[in-house]
């Protein structure tokens, strides 16, 4: 499955209930994580909210990743990739 959307869009919520982008797996928490748009940074950032379990990547301190085009990552065992960023 392929989403597109753009940094108007943004915050994009990812989860099994009632997310914009909604994942039937077990392994995903209902509000597992965002996509968001930094306008001072001019970037897209991946922000895991807490869930029981997890995202599978390095992430900072601050428990945000700046997204690249071409990035691949995991929720918990759900592939996810990153095609490409404006």
């Amino acid at each position: 499955v392929c989403y597109t959307f753009n940094e108007e869009e943004s915050p994009i919520s990812i989860g099994r209930v009632n997310c914009d982008v909604e994942i039937q797996n077990g392994s995903i928490s209902k509000s597992h994580a965002v996509i968001d748009y930094s306008t001072e940074r001019g970037m897209f950032y991946f922000k895991d909210l807490g869930s029981t379990n997890g995202s599978m990547a390095i992430i900072k301190e601050d428990d945000t990743l700046k997204l690249k085009g071409d990035m691949k990552f995991k929720m918990n065992d759900v592939p996810f990739r990153i095609l490409e960023l404006p």
